[in-house]
Formats: structure tokens, sequence, C-alpha cells
């Protein structure tokens, strides 16, 4: 059944530069939209699964289930995709939106006019989004918030009360050196809320995987420059960055980060 996928165009699509890391849905995200209920995350195989239940607080017969899949790597979340995929007999590509711009890297669609169902993949950050109101509504607008957290840079970087990022830097044994193949990162973030915090890492080149609940990043060139996003309950971002290469400080943060970088 593999066949009618195109797995190899699916990892040319992937955003492998971007890495998402303990991350929920914060309540605000969806203006007009009440969070109803979440799961805590519970682990299942290489990945964990963590559910929102969200209800439209003016038309209440509209409500939607999400379920967010996070892995430790952009490969693990296509090949769950593929499982997916292979387990539904009448789900079709999703098309392209405005501007040229995908909806995710891969994304799939149940049938009918209605895009009730859609399953996309974003990074290590798998979303299955469900329709479940006693009015069946598209859930179109609400998988393209959530992809957006995960992709671009948020309105929101240094809204206050925002987190501090406390460290962002390599392990102490880390030596930079040209067949470094691997190198573990050092993050944490502290909130004045006293809440959660989601990481996104992101650098121009390279990749980042997870093991053990711990971040590694596979550097594809002799210097790099590393992004970190944290992101509290409130929506609010901070960010800061690193460089790594010959010439640089290993670990050392560099702030404020260039326009542009996304």
């Amino acid at each position: 059944m593999n066949d009618q996928y195109n797995i190899k165009a699916w990892e040319e699509a992937a955003s492998k530069n971007i890495f998402t890391w303990r991350y929920f849905i914060h309540r605000n995200t969806f203006p007009e939209w009440k969070l109803l209920e979440q799961s805590e995350p519970y682990q299942f195989d290489n990945g964990t699964i963590t559910q929102f239940y969200f209800g439209n607080i003016k038309l209440t017969e509209h409500a939607v289930k999400i379920d967010v899949y996070e892995f430790g790597s952009w490969n693990d979340a296509q090949q769950f995709l593929l499982k997916k995929l292979n387990n539904h007999m009448n789900i079709k590509k999703l098309p392209e939106i405005s501007g040229n711009k995908m909806l995710g890297d891969i994304a799939y669609k149940g049938t009918g006019k209605i895009e009730q169902h859609i399953l996309l993949v974003r990074g290590n950050i798998l979303l299955v989004i469900n329709s479940i109101g006693d009015e069946n509504i598209s859930v179109r607008k609400i998988v393209a918030v959530i992809d957006d957290q995960l992709y671009l840079d948020p309105p929101t970087i240094g809204t206050p009360p925002s987190p501090k990022i406390v460290e962002f830097t390599v392990d102490n044994n880390t030596r930079y050196n040209k067949d470094v193949k691997e190198i573990f990162l050092r993050v944490s973030a502290r909130d004045p809320t006293e809440g959660k915090v989601w990481f996104r890492f992101f650098s121009p080149d390279g990749e980042f995987l997870k093991r053990n609940d711990q971040v590694y990043y596979r550097p594809t060139s002799l210097s790099s420059r590393l992004f970190v996003y944290a992101t509290n309950e409130l929506g609010n971002t901070s960010v800061d960055s690193m460089d790594f290469g010959p010439g640089n400080d290993i670990g050392r943060i560099v702030s404020p980060v260039p326009e542009g970088v996304q």
C-alpha cells in the first residue's frame, strides 16, 4: 500500500531544520474558541500524544478534537503518518492553499466537501484534527493556526510576560571539529507565570532529533547558527541563538535574533 504515496517527495518536503519539543496548544490559540479538556501527554511506541478538545464560544454546536503526536525526528512522524494513512481507505491529498504555500510538509484530508478531518505533518509533529460537534465544520483554519506556530516567527516575541531562556548551549564535552556528527543541546527556560513552556529549534542547515527526551543537532556545514524559541501558556515567546563552528565560543548566546529568521 506504500506505493500509492510518494515517500521520496515526503522526504524532500520535510522541515528537517525545524524541531518542536514538549509542544502544547495554549488556551488562547484560537479566537472565539475555548479549551474544554486536555489530556496529559502519554508515551506510545517512539512518540507521545496529547489530546485537546475545543468548543466554539458562540456556536456551541461546533467542537474539534486535536491529537498532537510528537516524535523524535521528522522521519518518525512521516512513518507514523504512513501507518495511519494505510488504515484509512478514503483519505486524499490536501490541495494547496493560496499563495503556493502548502499546509504542513504533508497534509491529507477525508472525503466530502467539508474538510472535517485533516492529518498534517510539520517537522517532527503529526496533527490529527476532527470536527466532533453536533454540526460538522471545516477544520482547515484551525490546522493553519497550529501549523504557523510550528513554522513561523510568532507575533508575540518579547510580549510580556514571556519565558526567560536561561540556558542554550551544547554539552560541555562537545568540541568543534569538522567530523562532529551530533551535538547534544542544553536548553532551559524560566517562565514568570510558573507555567509550562514548549520549545522550537531552527537552523538554516542541519537537522534535529530527540532521544530519551534530550534534543540533538546534526550539522551539515562547518558553521551553524542555531535558534531556540520558548513559548509559555499565554502564547508569549522569547528567542535566543548561538553559533557553532570555527572561531566561535562553543555555546555562546547571540542576541538579538536577526530580522527575517523564521
